[in-house]
């Protein structure tokens, strides 16, 4: 809804004159304007705010010239614009109603018209003023574009596509409007094989044209043809070399296409390009880490600085290739400088106390989790952390307290909930309280393993059998391998006198204990023991 440039010129000239005209010339009931209050500046003024979107301070500009003007069609036609801009469509339709009694036939009041009906959701009026409009001067494209807008937000795409053929039959190079054609059949006919003839035909008239070429990659990659893509953008680049995200295009298909070294050298050039573009240094790193280029990875992801979004991540790939090197105090050194420089992330805080709890430094572990919670109060996940830990020091009422603040927190929190529940089931305390908490965890995450076998091992501690049984062989069904619950399944059995299959379930947990990534030494002596204790 912009008024023609002309007739702005026109009106500010005309203002002007008006404004500085001698005394003997104007009419009755005009007065001469002193320079703080002339009407022109206040136009002026008016245009220079709405081309800063200030629209509420370019109204009240506009106003006062009007009162100096009040039936000049021009100032009610530039209200009525800036009304509809900030959707005051009664306010505008009165203004541009107004305009049309005093100019009829004028077409930019027309479709300034039609445009406020249509922002009304009135799209049927506004189409039939955009169809007089064409009828009327055929040869102004403006008209076409906005009936077809208008048959868009109709759903009515053919009819669109109809109308901008018809302009294109005025104007067969017109490449803005087959690139429109070519929109609507991507986008809203879902027919990419109709659009990429239609953009085609815009490449022969303008074979540099950038947002055409990478309109037709883009539908080649959605139709996995990620060579064709790959053509179009390598053709961009030769017209666009210094454009970065085309780069990244061509590095993430030869990525695709397992073109390992031509992806890594395209992410390099852009590197040289531009050496401050964390996000590619991000990304190289990630090439050279699946290449088992592992040094090449950690010189890239270490170039990610603290200010990037990216640079937590940069860091947990920078721990984890270290950790698989074994150069722990490398990865403890990392952490101890992204916690100084990102207090604020929670994850530094949870893996710098696994490596320090690895590496046999316990209260070193708690004392880090502590310092991330005096951060960040409010984290849960470091507060479950902080019970989990005290929990394997065998530090029971701190572990549940712990816990306890976990669901102040978070009162939904299923895995504190199932961690106090399972703690008083393990000791046979509370467990009317224990099976309450566990029912909710499984409320929360209905189907998990863990929680399920909770709650049949309440049963058991309850001496409900049954129940017991029914329960944990739900959770077998569920993690057929996890020791814990295969052991439980043993206990059901032999306080059931079957120490024949007790037997073979504790063998299978004992097995499974001892096959796990990191066995709990505590578990295999326990089952070992029961074992013992059968024979």
């Amino acid at each position: 809804m912009v008024m023609r440039f002309w007739s702005l010129v026109v009106l500010a000239l005309w203002l002007s004159a008006c404004a500085h005209a001698p005394k003997r010339d104007q009419g009755p009931g005009t007065r001469d304007y002193g320079p703080a209050e002339n009407p022109y500046y206040y136009l002026l003024r008016s245009n220079l705010k709405a081309f800063e979107g200030d629209l509420p301070a370019s109204l009240a500009d506009l106003e006062k010239a009007m009162e100096a003007y009040p039936d000049n069609v021009f100032l009610k036609y530039l209200a009525a614009e800036r009304h509809a801009k900030m959707n005051e469509l009664e306010k505008a339709q009165a203004f541009i109603q107004e305009v049309l009694q005093a100019k009829p036939d004028w077409y930019d009041a027309e479709l300034l018209a039609a445009q406020i009906l249509e922002a009304g959701g009135k799209f049927t009026e506004a189409g039939r003023i955009f169809s007089r409009l064409i009828a009327q001067k055929p040869k102004e494209e403006q008209g076409y574009f906005q009936l077809a807008q208008n048959l868009i937000h109709q759903e009515k795409y053919p009819e669109a596509i109809q109308i901008l053929r018809s302009w294109l039959a005025q104007e067969p190079d017109s490449t803005a409007t087959l690139y429109t054609i070519a929109t609507i059949e991507s986008i809203y006919l879902n027919n990419p094989d109709q659009a990429l003839a239609t953009f085609q035909k815009i490449l022969k008239l303008d074979p540099d044209n950038f947002r055409v070429r990478n309109q037709i990659a883009q539908i080649y990659l959605k139709q996995e043809k990620k060579e064709k893509a790959l053509e179009q953008f390598l053709k961009i680049e030769r017209l666009f070399p210094g454009d970065l995200s085309v780069k990244l295009q061509i590095a993430f298909i030869y990525q695709e296409t397992e073109q390992m070294e031509k992806a890594i050298d395209k992410l390099r050039e852009m590197v040289r390009l531009n050496p401050e573009a964390d996000r590619v240094h991000y990304y190289l790193g990630l090439l050279y880490e699946r290449a088992r280029r592992d040094a090449e990875a950690l010189a890239s992801f270490e170039k990610v600085p603290p200010a990037s979004s990216l640079y937590k991540d940069a860091v947990l790939h920078r721990v984890a290739l270290l950790r698989e090197a074994k150069a722990d105090e490398k990865a403890v050194k990392i952490l101890k400088t992204a916690v100084a420089k990102k207090p604020e992330t929670a994850s530094f805080y949870q893996l710098l106390s696994i490596l320090y709890e690895d590496s046999q430094k316990p209260e070193a572990a708690a004392a880090i989790l502590k310092a991330g919670i005096r951060k960040l109060p409010a984290d849960e996940d470091l507060h479950f952390n902080l019970g989990t830990l005290y929990d394997r020091l065998q530090r029971k009422e701190e572990s549940l307290a712990m816990m306890r603040k976990v669901l102040e927190l978070n009162p939904d929190n299923a895995s504190a909930l199932n961690y106090i529940g399972y703690t008083y089931a393990e000791t046979g305390e509370n467990l009317e309280e224990a099976e309450a908490m566990i029912l909710k965890a499984l409320k929360i995450k209905p189907g998990d393993g863990y929680i399920t076998d909770s709650l049949g091992w309440v049963y058991f501690q309850k001496g409900d059998l049954k129940k017991a049984f029914q329960t944990i062989q739900t959770a077998l069904k569920i993690l057929p391998e996890e020791p814990v619950i295969v052991e439980h399944m043993g206990d059901i059995y032999l306080k059931m006198k079957n120490k024949r299959r007790a037997r073979r379930l504790f063998e299978k947990a004992l097995e499974l204990g001892k096959k796990k990534e990191k066995p709990n030494l505590e578990e295999i002596e326990r089952v070992d023991k029961k074992l013992k204790e059968i024979s």
